[in-house]
């Protein structure tokens, strides 16, 4: 399940960062197309971020509610973090 679990997490951040850089738009000025400087939002670096403590530490914080552990009641969890320039989370 935890394999599962952090496929699932890796293709939620993968789709987001594919989301994201598809919504990018140019912008009009009095009715012409004037591109307007734009700042790269996505650049390659070596290491991909990580929260503290790794995915285990996410999955570890996630509470499965005893009375849904009691009546075989099954749900999915979406975790959403967004990174500031600076690197911190929002």
């Amino acid at each position: 399940m935890q394999i599962y679990r952090s496929y699932m997490l890796k293709l939620l951040i993968a789709s987001a960062v594919l989301f994201i850089s598809g919504c990018q738009d140019e912008k009009t000025i009095n009715g012409t197309q004037d591109t307007l400087a734009k700042e790269s939002y996505l650049v390659e670096v070596d290491k991909m971020p990580m929260p503290e403590g790794g995915i285990e530490a996410i999955q570890s914080n996630i509470i499965y509610p005893a009375e849904a552990k009691e009546k075989n009641i099954q749900g999915k969890v979406t975790v959403q973090a967004f990174i500031d320039k600076d690197g911190s989370v929002k």
